[in-house]
């Protein structure tokens, strides 16, 4: 899920893609004809970018009529952010892939070992690493998508972590699939345990920033944490899509 020009657009591995409104309240939802594993928002350009497993990524302006934008040279893509005006693509065996939107052309490099989230905030990208059991997870920091520097070793998640990591008012902000919740207001340089709503669960594998507020998201459900992300027992309103 992704938040621009005043709504939320999420995409499925179907046909079909739903944008919502800043209120948080009413979907509408369009097709694309074409199906997409993720999608972010580039504020340079006010598009959002999202990418199919095969490699094509597609942008649009309002998240309903979209249009070809490029086919990167990796397929299998997890995870597209956009920043330092290029459109950062990984796939599932740590490859990444920036396209260059002044030159127009692609790079490749190659993600530390089991890295599994990526995104852009505090100008520059992070990645984080799955752990499994009680092990730390590395995080690491590029200034172009390609090139790969370890930043810091953090607890992500109980039982290691499986999820997705945004940035939004000041902070970084991670939830993985056992519901453990971090967040970092440095940069990445270190990050803290958030308290986790009251019937948050578990499941919720994406965490988006948007309209002043963080979202997650499982399935066709979506929870509004809170406008700071670190201290809430009760969350401000759930979502049921379709």
């Amino acid at each position: 899920m992704s938040y621009g020009n005043g709504r939320f657009v999420t995409v499925n591995s179907s046909d079909s893609n739903k944008g919502i409104s800043s209120a948080g309240k009413s979907w509408n939802e369009g097709s694309r004809g074409y199906a997409n594993t993720c999608i972010d928002y580039y504020e340079k350009d006010s598009k959002f970018y999202a990418a199919s497993s095969g490699g094509s990524i597609y942008r649009s302006e309002d998240g309903i009529s979209w249009s070809s934008f490029a086919t990167a040279p990796i397929g299998n893509i997890t995870r597209i952010v956009c920043g330092e005006g290029c459109v950062v693509v990984m796939n599932r065996s740590r490859q990444t892939a920036a396209y260059d939107r002044d030159t127009k052309i692609w790079s490749t490099g190659t993600l530390p070992k089991d890295c599994c989230a990526i995104c852009y905030g505090s100008g520059k990208f992070i990645a984080i690493q799955s752990a499994s059991g009680s092990s730390a997870s590395n995080v690491y920091s590029s200034t172009n998508g390609i090139t790969w520097s370890f930043l810091v070793s953090g607890t992500f998640g109980d039982s290691g972590f499986a999820g997705n990591v945004c940035y939004g008012n000041g902070k970084f902000a991670t939830i993985a699939d056992n519901g453990y919740m971090t967040y970092s207001t440095n940069g990445g340089s270190s990050w803290s345990k958030a308290q986790n709503p009251v019937g948050l669960g578990t499941g919720y594998t994406d965490v988006c920033y948007g309209g002043g507020e963080f979202y997650a998201t499982k399935d066709s459900s979506i929870m509004c944490i809170s406008e700071d992300y670190i201290s809430t027992t009760t969350p401000k309103s759930y979502i049921k899509l379709g």
